[in-house]
């Protein structure tokens, strides 16, 4: 778990960043690093950072060969050694994420990285990196009093309610490749994401959660694809089995595959096939 109440926020830069494909290109200002007044600065380290405050999954930055020849990996490296790298270090990273930024849905976006101290995560305080693309903005009312009349006109500004893509990088488990953790709205489930598998290229931590995800998951795909074709299983019996499935993670601490499949599965054969 991650506590944020006690969060700093000691440096922020922004940038802007296109889509590559219509040759937007980039924006990175001489001076990147953003003076924040207290109120802006308390919604940004709210906005950036409780998204992530009960998650559960974590990522690993990957490198077929090293992962210190991960470039954000690196970036991050030297941001961590000296805080005061982060508007030197958002050249590179930029311009990275506009490598990847080819396909359509995705538009050009402010982009920004702040580098905050004083968190806890799972008890421990910690330094952490966000890194934050913004491509949509949200309509707003402005009220102007002028005189014995009122305007009102519309104005597009950055919403801090949720975020589309982001990533929070820990100063933990440097050998390993930093523990993270990250969010896209703009792929979908299914597709291989632009932020997370290109810009990031992040590998899950095989930690408890991703093991309990993994059984969930390949215990639902039996159920729904293998179990009807195989055992001629109708609807109402695969969601009992479903329901069942989620509630022995729910109570019992370890997996054990014998018992669980005997707590799902009626007859043999069934528990054969899924253990096979």
């Amino acid at each position: 778990m991650l506590d944020i109440s006690s969060a700093n926020l000691r440096r922020f830069a922004t940038a802007w960043v296109g889509n590559k494909s219509r040759y937007e290109g980039v924006n990175i200002p001489q001076q990147t690093l953003t003076s924040l007044h207290d109120v802006a600065q308390e919604m940004l380290t709210t906005a950036f950072l409780k998204p992530f405050e009960k998650t559960e999954e974590f990522f690993f930055f990957h490198h077929e060969e090293d992962v210190s020849n991960h470039p954000v990996f690196q970036s991050c490296m030297n941001i961590f050694n000296d805080p005061e790298q982060l508007s030197v270090e958002m050249q590179p990273i930029v311009q990275r994420l506009y490598e990847y930024s080819e396909i359509p849905k995705v538009k050009g976006g402010e982009f920004f990285a702040a580098y905050f101290d004083d968190l806890l995560l799972q008890g421990e305080p910690v330094q952490a990196i966000a890194l934050v693309k913004i491509q949509s903005k949200e309509p707003y009312l402005k009220v102007e009093r002028a005189g014995d009349a009122f305007a009102i006109s519309v104005v597009e500004g950055i919403s801090t309610a949720k975020l589309e893509t982001a990533a929070l990088i820990f100063n933990v488990d440097e050998a390993e490749g930093y523990r993270l953790c990250a969010v896209d709205t703009v792929s979908k489930k299914d597709e291989r994401s632009f932020w997370k598998d290109e810009f990031l290229r992040i590998r899950p931590i095989e930690d408890n959660y991703f093991n309990t995800r993994h059984y969930i998951n390949m215990t639902s795909e039996f159920v729904n694809e293998k179990l009807p074709h195989k055992f001629g299983l109708d609807r109402a019996d695969q969601l009992d089995m479903l329901y069942r499935s989620g509630l022995y993670f729910k109570e019992n601490e370890e997996f054990e595959i014998e018992d669980f499949a005997n707590t799902l599965f009626p007859e043999e054969e069934q528990k054969e096939a899924f253990k096979e």
